[in-house]
């Protein structure tokens, strides 16, 4: 299950959690602040008087893990967008409901975004804890793809959702899903993240890339300044030099090129050792042309681009390129690439402030 919180209290308190990260504000109308959805504990007891005592703790999230990164096991409670540590995640929860927020959620309804293909198994125990543990008064769930198209107002169309493990594309016709034709690709932004961090590896002597501290720097690498080319840039160009600080202040040189071959495993999975039919490009265009012609102009001219790895700058040029006839929509006035990972945020918003959800209570 990959699922979001918008968190209620007549449309002042917003919350969204992904395989990756956790988006949560004080105002659904506003951007959202990003906290890593991640969860660390001292791998030894003996460690912790390295801290001063206002610091020391016996569980750290978020952005808190990556500071200690070398002295905790990290652990992610989410994966593939399924929670697989309860407990853990009654943590961050705690935490973001205590620390960041500050509020009491026992006087919070609460809306719970959730793919739309997500198994019953892993709901019920999430409602268990957010009904029992936290005394949520009513809960509302919706659909990821339900949040996008109330954000766009879109009837016809095709949603691409681009995260951490995997690419999913979901046709929609008439405002409903359908089902029978999504597709999920096994790619996403931790690929990119891993081809890239293989490429520098010939350039960061001294550096392991394989300890959590130098996959967070890889990721990081990435998130600042990788971008998809679109253009007669040739990929194999490494004259130019990309120039990295690192956390304790090392300087590390690469070619620039690198930020944008890694990005190619989008669209070349071969270069990973997949299947080259598992392509974006090839996977769209099988979608599309899945559906009768009447139908196809409707869907190709209405792309919706979501997700984290979505905010890739050139993304959506390339796809044009690749295709050609096909459009991308983005919402009006706003950054299209800041954006596209906070469609599902957004669609949210507009539901809680205008309170159009459906509850129900724990006794139902």
């Amino acid at each position: 299950m990959r699922f979001g919180f918008c968190i209620d209290n007549f449309s002042d308190i917003e919350i969204q959690t992904w395989s990756q990260a956790i988006k949560e504000n004080t105002s659904p109308s506003t951007s959202p602040n990003v906290e890593n959805c991640i969860i660390g504990r001292p791998i030894f007891s003996s460690q912790l008087p390295l801290l001063d005592n206002s610091n020391r703790k016996q569980v750290y999230i978020g952005k808190n893990c990556h500071k200690l990164s070398s002295i905790l096991k990290l652990q992610y409670p989410i994966k593939n967008g399924i929670i697989t540590n309860m407990g853990d995640m009654d943590e961050i929860l705690r935490y973001i409901f205590i620390e960041e927020l500050k509020c009491d959620p026992s006087k919070h309804p609460l809306l719970i975004s959730i793919k739309g293909d997500s198994g019953g198994d892993n709901r019920k125990p999430l409602l268990e804890l957010l009904f029992n543990r936290f005394n949520i008064p009513v809960i509302s769930i919706l659909g990821q793809f339900v949040l996008i198209r109330t954000q766009l107002s879109v009837k016809n169309g095709i949603i691409i959702s681009i995260g951490d493990s995997s690419t999913e594309i979901l046709p929609f016709i008439s405002e409903l899903e359908i089902t029978a034709s999504r597709k999920r690709i096994p790619i996403g932004g931790s690929h990119i993240t891993t081809f890239l961090k293989d490429q520098l590896k010939s350039y960061t002597s001294g550096i392991d890339l394989d300890a959590q501290s130098g996959k967070n720097m890889v990721k990081q690498i990435k998130e600042l300044h990788a971008e998809i080319s679109f253009g007669d840039t040739p990929l194999n160009d490494d004259d130019k030099m990309q120039h990295y600080i690192t956390s304790d202040e090392q300087e590390i040189s690469f070619p620039s090129n690198l930020l944008t071959k890694c990005c190619e495993v989008l669209f070349n999975p071969a270069l990973m050792g997949l299947d080259s039919t598992l392509s974006l490009q090839s996977q769209l265009l099988t979608t599309i042309n899945s559906y009768p012609e009447n139908i196809r102009s409707q869907l190709s001219q209405n792309i919706i681009l979501c997700g984290g790895t979505a905010q890739l700058p050139g993304l959506s040029e390339r796809l044009i390129k690749e295709l050609k006839d096909i459009n991308i929509i983005f919402p009006k006035d706003e950054d299209q690439h800041s954006q596209a990972g906070n469609l599902a945020w957004m669609g949210g918003a507009k539901i809680s402030l205008n309170n159009t959800c459906q509850w129900f209570r724990k006794k139902s």
